[in-house]
């Protein structure tokens, strides 16, 4: 259980951010995004092997707006759930839909190969707008963060986050997913906040999707795409 309470706290900061979402400190509070936060439906990840209905993010009016024809083709092959193997007793999903992504980090077991009942999900989502594709097919997009639930499936677990409450929460309930957007994971601990993030990704000719590195940038993203980070490359459902 400790191993998996130490790697539970970490994760966020690690291998669920395949889209190098920046994990920042309590401190200086930045200013608040004014808009309300839209929920995310985490539903779809409930099953890592794809049985569940491949489900969309929730309020499909918030994102990116129309789609260029030239990147419409891109953008019905994305559309849905994309799978990447265990690694580390972990699974990352996406769920892509024209104006949303969810990328969702489920945890099994340690040692289970990803095949004992799921422990918990951590999931981060928001718009998505997809901004120009080059001659080798990789295609520039930008996502605009303002969710990051988590959800736990053990009642040891939950008793555990309650009594540590977890970013600052004592109320945390089996499969139930609460909102931690800006809330410290504890005193000290990292927060993540609403931000964009500029990456690319790439849909293979024999159907299989991978990243690049993103950045705070448009710049700085990445142009080369790692196929295999995080248990890629990510298989559609």
């Amino acid at each position: 259980m400790k191993k998996y309470i130490q790697k539970t706290m970490n994760i966020v900061c690690s291998s669920v951010l395949l889209l190098s979402v920046s994990c920042g400190l309590p401190g200086e509070e930045e200013e608040e995004d004014k808009k309300d936060l839209e929920v995310i439906d985490n539903s779809t990840f409930n099953n890592a092997d794809g049985s569940a209905e491949a489900g969309q993010p929730s309020n499909p009016g918030t994102g990116g707006g129309e789609v260029s024809p030239d990147l419409q083709p891109t953008m019905n092959n994305l559309v849905g759930q994309w799978v990447g193997g265990c690694v580390d007793d972990q699974v990352v999903v996406f769920s892509f839909s024209e104006q949303q992504f969810v990328q969702g980090t489920l945890i099994y077991e340690e040692g289970s190969d990803c095949e004992s009942e799921m422990l918990s999900l951590s999931a981060i989502g928001g718009g998505l707008t997809l901004e120009g594709i080059n001659e080798e097919g990789i295609v520039q997009w930008q996502g605009d963060i303002y969710s990051f639930e988590r959800s736990f499936y053990t009642q040891d677990l939950v008793d555990y986050f309650n009594e540590v409450q977890l970013h600052g929460y004592n109320d945390w309930a089996v499969e139930e997913a609460k909102q931690c957007i800006g809330r410290a994971s504890e005193p000290g601990g990292f927060v993540i906040r609403q931000q964009t993030i500029f990456s690319s990704l790439q849909i293979s000719e024999d159907g299989l999707l991978g990243f690049a590195k993103s950045a705070a940038s448009r710049e700085e993203r990445g142009k080369e795409i790692n196929w295999y980070a995080n248990g890629g490359p990510f298989t559609k459902q």
